[in-house]
């Protein structure tokens, strides 16, 4: 997933860095999420698993309203050479369009996995809990992407694309977790865990 989208997480992730970083800059990006309403903070975790790439996306999508404002007002300004790229995506412009629209089949395409994955994390887990996220996450039908009228005639075609890809990809990681796995104790363990 990661080559997927290579560009963008690389550009989610020096936002989030920069201001993991800059008191300034996230004060004044406070300021701005407050006048405009936006409860969500930029989140800043320095572990690479999925469930953290999703959280800091949607934490950039989110807060793009405020940081194109406060770039435009020049409360934030990214002038070293390692934030001066990220500039033509925080101005209102072709190249912050396109980076939106990426954010945005990211945020869709990443969900559900993102929520199964993070769940797991963050409590004691058995196998048949395991067991459950991997197949919602292979269903189609859990992995189904809410269209809202994109704005773009592409993004569909670039979002639908993109879908297909990240199912391959959980179904070659769904595949290997069976391949490696006692298929019959995964299976008992589900019928356990439903009755």
């Amino acid at each position: 997933i990661g080559q997927l989208f290579q560009q963008e997480l690389g550009i989610i992730s020096a936002i989030s860095n920069f201001f993991g970083q800059s008191n300034l800059g996230t004060a004044q990006l406070a300021f701005e999420r407050t006048r405009q309403g936006i409860t969500t903070g930029m989140k800043s975790a320095s572990e690479t698993r999925f469930g953290t790439t999703y959280i800091q996306a949607l934490a950039v999508k989110l807060c793009m309203p405020a940081l194109v404002a406060c770039v435009a007002a020049g409360t934030i300004t990214f002038a070293t050479k390692a934030t001066k790229r990220l500039t033509p995506y925080l101005t209102s412009g072709a190249a912050c369009y396109g980076f939106l629209a990426q954010l945005d089949c990211m945020v869709k395409l990443f969900e559900a996995g993102a929520y199964g994955i993070t769940a797991l994390e963050g409590q004691n887990t058995t196998c048949a809990d395991v067991f459950y996220v991997w197949v919602t996450i292979r269903d189609p039908k859990a992995t189904r992407v809410a269209l809202h009228k994109p704005a773009i005639a592409w993004h569909l075609d670039k979002l639908l694309g993109d879908r297909t890809k990240v199912i391959e990809v959980y179904n070659a990681r769904f595949d290997q977790m069976m391949t490696e796995s006692l298929v019959k104790g995964y299976t008992s363990t589900m019928h356990t865990h439903f009755v």
